[in-house]
């Protein structure tokens, strides 16, 4: 029997088993900047760009690379909790976003992460959205 709730319980969260990398985050902030998000180093370091105007363009583009950022996880190993270090130099830093499966999830919108700490930041988006690893 425990074998059998054992491979649904893996059956039921194969989509976090195979695509266990990030594609990436993207939001818009109040100022009307994209912050994209990326993996850098495994889950724990982040490549956060910020894109003024939120149109890429040559001289309106920043990277910070390296950012320390972590995600929790529920007892099966789901991500439920996106967060950035105080001590980052990005608009993220100091933000938390807790992470919520998108309503209508197609290939670009796969989850959407809701910030619940750090909002107050106009450079912060107030939500993330998470495209598929396999669309980028």
């Amino acid at each position: 029997m425990k074998r059998i709730i054992t491979a649904a319980i893996l059956l039921i969260n194969a989509q976090y088993c195979i695509a266990a990398g990030l594609g990436e985050l993207s939001g818009t902030n109040k100022n009307g900047d994209l912050l994209v998000v990326y993996e850098a180093i495994g889950r724990s370091q982040f490549n956060i760009q910020i894109i003024k105007g939120g149109v890429a363009s040559e001289g309106n583009i920043k990277t910070y690379e390296d950012q320390k950022c972590e995600f929790e996880y529920n007892n099966i190993g789901k991500p439920t909790k996106f967060s950035c270090v105080n001590s980052g130099k990005t608009p993220l830093s100091g933000a938390s976003y807790k992470i919520t499966p998108y309503k209508k999830p197609d290939c670009n919108h796969q989850f959407m992460y809701i910030c619940t700490h750090g909002c107050d930041n106009p450079e912060a988006p107030t939500k993330l959205i998470e495209a598929s690893y396999e669309c980028n």
